[in-house]
């Protein structure tokens, strides 16, 4: 199974591609991202324009689901927001019409570090009921 990833840097507009990924690197490229050093830049951005929080999306490349964390707070202290992006088919209408998303968000904010570890491993393990439950 591949795997691709993305960053956002909070100081360059523009997403980095960072390729394809096996599913053996995927946490080692989730815990090489200075997350600390990131909000520690963004606290004193020397005129830097900030663009957003930093970022890392993986996605499983045949089934498009997509799991991306950001954190937010202080650099001695912060949490991870985690986003679930996914095909999904919604009702409307009180169910008589549905039509499918393609990029179905749902997200949760104040988790850990073992929260984002034991979303992406769901990712990777093609886990959905799980993230469905855990990130509403």
């Amino acid at each position: 199974m591949a795997f691709r990833a993305s960053f956002g840097n909070p100081f360059d507009p523009d997403v980095m591609e960072l390729g394809e990924l096996p599913a053996d690197q995927v946490i080692d490229a989730f815990d090489k991202v200075p997350w600390a050093d990131f909000l520690r830049q963004m606290e004193a951005p020397n005129g830097r324009e900030i663009h957003s929080s930093p970022y890392l999306d993986i996605e499983h490349i045949e089934t498009h689901h997509i799991v991306s964390i950001s954190v937010a707070g202080m650099p001695d202290e912060y949490e991870y927001y985690i986003f679930y992006i996914r095909p999904k088919r919604r009702s409307y209408f009180f169910g008589l019409f549905s039509e499918m998303d393609k990029a179905y968000v749902t997200d949760k904010t104040g988790q850990t570090r073992q929260d984002a570890v034991a979303c992406l491993e769901a990712l990777l393990a093609r886990n959905y009921a799980f993230l469905d439950q855990k990130i509403k």
